[in-house]
C-alpha cells in the first residue's frame, strides 16, 4: 500500500517507524540523514515534495517590502507570493 492511498494514523506510524530507524541508522544524527535522502531526490522530486507539504509562511510588511525592492516584482505577483 501507499502512503498516498493509506489513511493519515497509517501514514503518521510508518512517520514514526522510518523517523526511529533513520536515527538508529545515523547514529542520533537523523536531520544530517533525512538532508541527505533529500538532496538524492531530483530537482523536481524536491518540488512536489515541497508544494505538497503546504507549510504556512508568514511575511511581515517591511519583509515583504524588502522582497519586492530586492527582485523587482510589481505588487500583484508580490500578493500572489505572500498566498
Amino acid at each position: 500500500m501507499s502512503s498516498s492511498d493509506a489513511c493519515n494514523n497509517t501514514v503518521q506510524q510508518w512517520s514514526k517507524i522510518l523517523s526511529v530507524v533513520r536515527k538508529v541508522a545515523s547514529n542520533d544524527d537523523s536531520n544530517t540523514q533525512l538532508g541527505m535522502e533529500i538532496k538524492t531526490l531530483s530537482k523536481s522530486e524536491r518540488e512536489d515534495l515541497l508544494k505538497n507539504v503546504q507549510l504556512p509562511i508568514t511575511v511581515p510588511a517591511d519583509h515583504a517590502l524588502a522582497i519586492k525592492a530586492d527582485l523587482a516584482l510589481p505588487w500583484s505577483n508580490l500578493r500572489v507570493l505572500r498566498k
